[in-house]
């Protein structure tokens, strides 16, 4: 389902062009409600949820320190 928050947006042009907010403020500053509906949505695979993220960066460091 769509939110209309229209946190998300892109940004630059060409093979320049990625994901961003609007004006390229932080997360928090925006009208973004932390729903997770663009991880699902995302075409690319590109976002994740970020449980997952911390998660796979605390194996990393855990591999890491072996």
């Amino acid at each position: 389902d769509a939110q209309y928050t229209f946190a998300l947006t892109l940004a630059g042009r060409g093979f320049q062009t990625h994901v961003s907010t609007a004006f390229e403020a932080p997360m928090l500053n925006t009208v973004c409600v932390f729903c997770g509906q663009c991880v699902g949505v995302c075409p690319t695979n590109a976002l994740k949820p970020k449980i997952e993220y911390l998660l796979e960066q605390e194996q990393f460091f855990e591999k890491g320190s072996e």
